[in-house]
């Protein structure tokens, strides 16, 4: 890793150490922003991928394959904005109009009565215990609403990126090879195959839930059939926990309609989903990229999750990938050096 701006020490030991320790500091110091990056990475190369596909199949300019299809994500979202905003427009004037008088029916309400009984908590206490949630909800619309908009600006960063993907394709070819800006760029490739392959695997698993599970709905009768195979779907793209999320809430929806028989069924389905997806498809599909053993996979899974929580289920396997790439670079770089016979390595 050359640099004409940073005296680096010629041992590429120090130089690939400087390199990884700048890297991290990049990915902690815009982790705000994972989310943008996220839907920056998986729009754009979605959106070239299809992009690509139509200009071989039809032989038009790339240009006005990705204005039409632009155009008509915009007519989409029109409609869908459209229709929400008349379906929804007269609930909130109803709110809005009476909603003091419906607040008084709800403190009035037998249900919360029986609550009272059952808890034992009085009128005022369940009001601030409602505040309380009331705040909460809050907070978690505005968390919402931060995420949607950065949601916005991946997909507004994306269009930009497909349309001036050549220009930037010549930008990077004309960096410094070897350069930090080089080698940096590069590596955040890397994050952006990670990002992509994650999400190809998650939604594979996603779908084997959900042919798994739709017939154990339809042969149980349960209503909603459509909106809980949404549910096992959006689900099934959490690692690990998003099964078992799924699973709770069939129980809950098979013990109201069923009884207790059918939550056995969900419970036994859920466990064998769970250990398919987390000692075979995970480790399996993860191997299709990363070549290590099983159980380092299941391993690195366990302990990205005691160390960053939630968010270490879905940054164990792009840590893995990344890291393997850059592993990778550096056995390249060894074996240069060893060709060469000494001295700086030729592509590093």
């Amino acid at each position: 890793m050359r640099s004409r701006f940073f005296p680096l020490p010629l041992d590429p030991r120090w130089r690939r150490l400087f390199g990884v320790a700048l890297f991290l500091c990049l990915l902690y110091g815009f982790r705000h922003l994972t989310v943008l990056f996220v839907c920056f990475v998986l729009i754009s190369r979605g959106l070239g991928k299809l992009a690509s596909v139509i200009e071989d199949r039809l032989h038009v300019r790339r240009m006005r394959v990705l204005g039409s299809i632009l155009a008509m994500f915009a007519a989409v979202t029109t409609v869908v904005v459209l229709v929400l905003v008349r379906t929804l427009a007269p609930l909130v004037r109803e709110a809005s109009g009476d909603w003091r008088g419906w607040f008084e029916a709800l403190q009035n309400h037998p249900a919360l009565e029986k609550l009272r009984d059952l808890t034992g908590v009085s009128g005022a206490g369940l009001v601030e215990q409602a505040k309380h949630h009331a705040l909460d909800a809050v907070h978690v619309a505005d968390a919402t609403a931060h995420v949607l908009l950065y949601v916005l600006i991946g997909l507004i960063v994306a269009v930009m990126y497909s349309f001036e993907r050549e220009e930037l394709v010549h930008w990077r070819d004309g960096l410094y090879r070897g350069g930090i800006v080089d080698v940096l760029v590069r590596w955040f490739g890397y994050v952006s195959d990670a990002i992509v392959a994650t999400a190809r695997m998650q939604l594979v698993v996603a779908i084997v839930n959900t042919v798994v599970t739709l017939p154990i709905l339809l042969l149980l009768g349960l209503k909603h059939v459509a909106m809980l195979s949404l549910l096992i779907i959006v689900s099934g793209l959490i690692p690990v926990v998003g099964n078992l999320v799924a699973g709770a809430v069939l129980c809950l929806v098979a013990y109201e309609s069923r009884g207790a028989w059918a939550v056995g069924v969900f419970v036994a389905s859920t466990f064998v989903l769970h250990k398919i997806e987390s000692y075979y498809l995970n480790p399996r599909l993860a191997a299709e990229h990363v070549h290590l053993p099983a159980l380092v996979l299941v391993g690195s899974l366990i302990l990205f999750e005691h160390v960053f929580g939630l968010a270490g289920l879905f940054l164990s396997f792009p840590a893995l990938y990344v890291g393997s790439r850059i592993r990778n670079e550096w056995l390249r770089e060894v074996a240069e050096e060893d060709i060469v016979g000494g001295g700086l390595p030729a592509g590093a």
